[in-house]
């Protein structure tokens, strides 16, 4: 699976190749994925608190991967903390285009805008999305 799509269109590939049986635990996290609200971390590095981190220079994530496990230089801990923060982003292709007082907005390469404000509230091109599976039209690349 390449993209978002909808949990019927999932199960129904799944039963198709018979691995419905052998992928109940996936079919199960895919349903609770598209059953919870999309956050700005899935889409782009953040930190815990839901801030946006900043990249690293090549030459930071150069002297990151050639460092000493357990480095607690400031650089180091910057690049590992964007490391771990980019593993857990499971959308494909979006920056961040304008932070705005209450919002962040981000926009892929098509120039889709999803605009995440401070209340919570999520918008895709305009369309409240209240969870994932709001956003199975949208053909969104996953990682």
């Amino acid at each position: 699976m390449n993209k978002l799509i909808k949990m019927e269109d999932y199960v129904l590939e799944q039963n198709e190749f018979s691995l419905y049986k052998h992928n109940a635990d996936d079919i199960r996290a895919y349903a609770k994925l598209l059953k919870s609200k999309p956050t700005l971390s899935m889409f782009i590095p953040c930190d815990d608190d839901g801030n946006v981190l900043g990249e690293p220079s090549d030459e930071s994530m150069s002297r990151y991967l050639n460092s000493q496990v357990g480095s607690f230089d400031v650089e180091y801990t910057h690049c590992l903390n964007y490391q771990s923060a980019l593993d857990k982003v499971i959308f494909d292709g979006w920056s961040v285009a304008k932070k705005g007082v209450y919002h962040i907005g981000i926009k892929n390469n098509d120039e889709d805008v999803i605009l995440f404000y401070s209340n919570g509230e999520v918008f895709y091109n305009g369309n409240f999305i209240n969870t994932i599976s709001d956003l199975t039209p949208y053909n969104l690349k996953l990682k």
